[in-house]
């Protein structure tokens, strides 16, 4: 099961794609899915590009330096791509909605997540915290995409049912 959900993980670039697209597509203007998806969509394609190499190099270091490497370096991601949503929908004068703030809670659950897993890397040992950070990053990851499906669904069927719908 762990492996599924690693893999979906690996697609995640292309659903963010999709999602994005449809998002322009529907909505045709720039509000706050779309930004949501795009920020998404650029940090899984830098984080993907740069965990193979990054693997590889703190495999080849000693493990202390290695686990907070490993931790401090995707906690940073996470914030990084929290702090580009929240820059983004400053500098474009966009309202940052329910997409947003779910977004942004799952990438501050992820930094907290990150954080807990260094602590058990280096001086818990909890298989609690072990199990949490296997299963919490991939599950929220996928979650983060799931909610912005639903959320686009929910928004075409709305706009349908009041009859000011976007799609043709």
């Amino acid at each position: 099961m762990l492996d599924f959900l690693f893999t979906i993980g690996d697609y995640l670039k292309y659903f963010y794609l999709l999602v994005l697209l449809a998002g322009i597509f529907y909505f045709r203007n720039l509000n706050t899915f779309n930004i949501v998806a795009l920020v998404l969509f650029i940090s899984e394609i830098v984080m993907n590009a740069i965990r193979d190499p990054f693997f590889g190099f703190v495999n080849n270091i000693p493990l202390e330096d290695a686990n907070i490497l490993w931790y401090l370096a995707w906690a940073g991601c996470h914030f990084l791509t929290l702090i580009l949503l929240f820059t983004v929908h400053e500098k474009v004068r966009v309202r940052f909605g329910k997409e947003a703030t779910f977004i942004s809670i799952s990438l501050l659950a992820l930094i907290t997540i990150q954080g807990l897993g260094f602590l058990e890397a280096t001086y818990i040992k909890s298989e609690f915290i072990s199990a949490l950070y296997v299963w919490g990053l991939p599950s929220i990851n996928i979650s983060m995409g799931l909610y912005l499906l639903i959320s686009l669904v929910s928004e075409i069927r709305n706009a349908k049912h009041i009859g000011h719908s976007n799609v043709y």
